[in-house]
């Protein structure tokens, strides 16, 4: 059986202000499950994105889980480069909804 899914959208801009919710919707989902994160509409992420998608990244696979940072945008994909966390972006896409 196939872990489930859990869609993730993330803010137009993740920074300070806005990251608490994002950590939230990020912890909401099942430790076992593929956590796919839509970036598509992001404009701005700073350091406090990148330490969510990776907190969440590190408690995902602990638990035989994963994040996948689907859809980004060439900021974020730009930002997860350069931090070295370039291997969350799935090439692949979202999965389809059940």
């Amino acid at each position: 059986m196939s872990p489930a899914v859990h869609l993730v959208t993330a803010p137009s801009e993740v920074d300070h202000a806005s990251v608490d919710g994002f950590v939230e919707a990020l912890a909401d989902a099942p430790v076992e499950a593929v956590v796919e994160v839509d970036c598509s509409g992001v404009a701005f992420m700073d350091s406090a994105g990148v330490r969510a998608l990776s907190m969440a990244a590190q408690r995902q696979e602990a638990a035989g889980g994963e994040v996948r940072v689907v859809r980004p945008t060439a900021v974020v994909r730009r930002i997860l480069e350069v931090t070295s966390l370039d291997s969350l972006i799935s090439e692949d896409g979202p999965a389809p909804p059940p």
